[in-house]
């Protein structure tokens, strides 16, 4: 019961698609982050339900790709977006740390903010055109992973990484294994291994090892990478807190996309 209010408690804050339940158990925040990845999986599914309406209907691959791209971020809430533009203006503007998260926390938004932004949702955009030149269930599998994992990591690193001073999250955890996280941990491997495994070993096609190992590497880097760039960002803020988490849900997904973009092709997927 703990774990299904977590769920609900994730989807009322970061799914914008309406909650039956809107309630708030403190006791819960370790159920709502276990649960998290789980919301990436499911707006993975709703992603993937509209572009193979798109694809019946016969949508062109750029117009597919816009609307793919603003239904994701809309079914988000922007909420994730929102955390990416205010680390990138505190981190580019390349202040002392106590300016850095002052301009965390303002509510302006900066130029640094808007030629991230710009740049993020153009390279997102063409490779959501790119992936959707064809559609294929092994394609909508991988989004599903690539969303999955971005949460799992930066769920994960709220559990298990010094908070912000001014976070949300101070007070939650300041351990770096803290068994609260393991649950999800646990579910975002499972998820993940049946979203690869099954169009690697050919339940949606001819069987490839070349291809298992392809999508299983791309979410390696995936989750290399964000786990990177969550580093830098809690160095260069000072710890944990929901924009970091914004931040590397963001640029976690990015990586995950453009490299299924560059890769999908040759592997025939």
């Amino acid at each position: 019961m703990r774990y299904i209010k977590g769920l609900l408690m994730a989807w009322g804050c970061f799914c914008r698609i309406p909650c039956p339940y809107r309630g708030w158990e403190e006791d819960n925040r370790y159920a709502m982050l276990n649960m998290f990845p789980l919301i990436g999986t499911v707006l993975g599914v709703l992603t993937g339900v509209i572009w193979w309406l798109l694809s019946l209907l016969g949508v062109s691959s750029l117009l597919t790709g816009a609307l793919l791209t603003f239904s994701y971020f809309w079914m988000t809430g922007f909420i994730h977006l929102d955390g990416f533009m205010d680390c990138s203006d505190a981190v580019l503007s390349r202040r002392p740390l106590a300016d850095r998260q002052r301009i965390l926390k303002d509510s302006r938004v900066g130029a640094f903010a808007v030629i991230s932004l710009g740049f993020m949702m153009l390279l997102f955009f063409a490779s959501m055109a790119t992936l959707a030149e064809d559609f294929t269930l092994a394609k909508a599998a991988m989004l599903c992973a690539v969303f999955t994992i971005s949460r799992e990591l930066s769920a994960y690193s709220i559990i298990n990484r010094t908070p912000m001073q001014t976070s949300q999250y101070r007070g939650l955890s300041s351990h770096y294994y803290n068994e609260q996280g393991w649950p999800g941990v646990i579910m975002t491997i499972v998820i993940c291994l049946i979203l690869v495994v099954l169009p690697g070993c050919g339940i949606f096609g001819d069987f490839s090892v070349l291809r298992l190992i392809v999508l299983l590497w791309i979410l390696l880097a995936q989750a290399s990478l964000e786990s990177l760039i969550g580093r830098r960002m809690r160095k260069q803020l000072g710890g944990m807190s929901g924009d970091v988490s914004g931040y590397m849900i963001v640029t976690g997904e990015l990586t995950g996309i453009l490299l299924l973009a560059l890769v999908g092709g040759a592997i025939a997927l």
